[in-house]
């Protein structure tokens, strides 16, 4: 359901498990926010994706109706 070889492929969802796998919601909930990793252990393939991981990773939750996109506050 989350992966598909345009957007989330396996690379982003194997890293997006590890993040959630590092600390528990509050510290995923961090990191997404602030657009950050936990100390994780990343292979070449993961290093690659680093810097487009999380607009990568919103949009394709967005995508999918799991998530929506925040309002913005005047």
């Amino acid at each position: 359901m989350l992966v598909d070889p345009k957007g989330l492929n396996d690379v982003y969802f194997g890293l997006m498990m590890k993040v959630v796998r590092a600390g528990g919601e509050a510290e995923f909930v961090a990191c997404a926010s602030k657009e950050t990793f936990p100390k994780i252990k990343m292979g070449p393939a993961e290093q690659k994706i680093k810097e487009v991981f999380w607009k990568e990773c919103f949009k394709a939750l967005q995508s999918r109706g799991l998530l929506s996109p925040a309002n913005k506050v005047a």
